[in-house]
């Protein structure tokens, strides 16, 4: 199976483009990873300006669980769209399942990870480019964040599928969407359980060498509420365009997400903009 690689999702790419200097642009997929499914999901690729690092790639423990999940999401909105709906209904089943053994494997690894190497003023960071010798796969919380990327997949591309499903779908989706915004409010609090608090240091957090580490629950939290501003726009525009699709169900996915950007918010602050 072939492994997911860590991007940078579209909504901070123009931050790079600004001169954030944190994150990179997606790599090409081939032809061949396009023959193959999904071969990627999106996360913040561990960058420090003035320096390349390559990308990494997922434990395969999570990876694998990562690729299953995305191309089921991927299958049943092929089966809706050919007016198989009630052959989708496992397959989110599965879906559901594969995200949360990512997140079981994901816990794991951010278990059992090293602690990181010191290296000259920093801890795992060099100045201006990436330390000899590291490992080619994502950190630890790169991979955590990969999971709650996969969570915002599974609840956006299962709400998507809402207008066109009959009764018994519409019953699995509710269940899978619930399921992914427990899931992630388990993994926020866990998180915040494990990650030290944010340190401001001048004017940016976690600064080293004039370059921002980009692989620290401190730095990689703030990024996430973009995606929940995306799934309320969702929720929103989908009750605009389908008003005949029952609000209930809409508006409590709108409420979940919003609680969570608000609980982010709390734990990890968003990083001050430099002056």
């Amino acid at each position: 199976m072939r492994p997911i690689r860590a991007i940078a999702p579209v909504a901070f790419v123009a931050a790079a483009a600004a001169g954030v200097g944190l994150f990179a642009s997606a790599p090409t997929v081939t032809s061949a990873a396009a023959e193959s499914g999904p071969a990627f999901a999106r996360a913040p690729i561990a960058t420090a300006s003035g320096g390349d690092v390559a990308t990494p790639v997922y434990p395969s423990i999570v990876n694998v669980r990562l690729v299953r999940a995305e191309a089921g999401l991927t299958q049943a909105a092929t089966l809706v769209d050919q007016n198989k709906s009630a052959a989708a209904v496992p397959v989110l089943k599965a879906v559901q399942a594969n995200m949360t053994a990512a997140w079981a494997a994901a816990k794991y690894v951010i278990q059992t990870a090293p602690p990181p190497v010191a290296t000259g003023d920093s801890v795992g960071h060099a100045s201006g480019g990436a330390v000899a010798g590291a490992s080619p796969y994502a950190a630890p919380e790169q991979t955590g964040l990969a999971v709650l990327n996969l969570q915002h997949d599974v609840i956006t591309n299962s709400l998507g599928l809402l207008d066109a499903a009959p009764a018994a779908l519409q019953t699995q989706i509710t269940s899978t969407v619930n399921a992914a915004l427990t899931a992630r409010n388990n993994a926020v609090a866990y998180i915040h359980t494990i990650a030290p608090p944010p340190v401001a240091t001048g004017d940016a957090y976690a600064h080293a060498s004039g370059g921002a580490v980009a692989t620290g629950w401190d730095t990689l939290m703030p990024t996430y509420p973009p995606f929940l501003d995306d799934e309320i726009q969702l929720v929103k525009g989908t009750r605009a365009i389908s008003p005949k699709l029952t609000p209930t169900f809409l508006k409590s996915v709108r409420v979940r997400a919003r609680a969570t950007e608000n609980t982010i918010n709390r734990y990890w602050p968003p990083v001050p903009a430099a002056g």
